[in-house]
């Protein structure tokens, strides 16, 4: 079998690591037609089963929505520098929460517009609800909607919390910034 399109190493994901979600989730959508290939091609019974929920169009929403990954990456980066200086802390994670704050407002960064611009603005009522994605059938719904729009904003409003609870803006902040500042080299 030939594959096309997907170049990228699928990567293992550890939770507490943002950065690999990140490739993980890069991973999946830049090999998305040849994983789903695999697994209808394959005729094991536990590939022909995992073809079942990745062929989904919640599963083509709520990966593409993942770019949410991407602003939290930056600041991951950041943050293992040798070299960090405090005074850099702050503007990265208002940097990060405000990327939060607008995906979740709009619902929708570069991949997943990218994404939604190839798949029917709403599920087809008549008989299956189904609709070709990458030359493959991927099962819809109004349910599958709702799910995918309803993890992906409680997604995020958790990321939201997590950020502005654990590196909440305080007097702390402004009096360590100024001192990295003073006695920064």
């Amino acid at each position: 079998m030939v594959i096309n399109g997907g170049t990228k190493k699928f990567k293992e994901m550890f939770h507490t690591r943002w950065l690999s979600f990140e490739g993980a989730v890069d991973a999946i959508i830049a090999n998305y037609q040849s994983l789903v290939s695999v697994f209808l091609e394959e005729t094991a019974s536990k590939a022909l089963s995992l073809h079942k929920p990745i062929a989904t169009f919640k599963l083509l929403y709520v990966s593409h929505f993942l770019d949410c990954l991407e602003p939290l990456a930056i600041p991951s980066k950041s943050f293992q520098k040798q070299d960090l200086n405090f005074a850099e802390v702050h503007p990265l994670l208002t940097g990060t929460i405000d990327s939060l704050a607008k995906l979740k407002d709009g619902k929708s960064g570069d991949k997943l517009s990218k994404c939604l611009s190839q798949v029917p603005s709403e599920p087809r009522i008549d008989g299956l609800c189904i609709f070709e994605f990458q030359g493959h059938t991927i099962r819809d719904g109004v349910n599958h909607r709702q799910e995918a729009s309803s993890v992906c904003v409680k997604f995020v409003d958790n990321m939201l919390k997590s950020l502005n609870e654990g590196f909440s803006d305080n007097d702390d902040l402004a009096i360590l910034t100024a001192l990295t500042n003073l006695f920064s080299p």
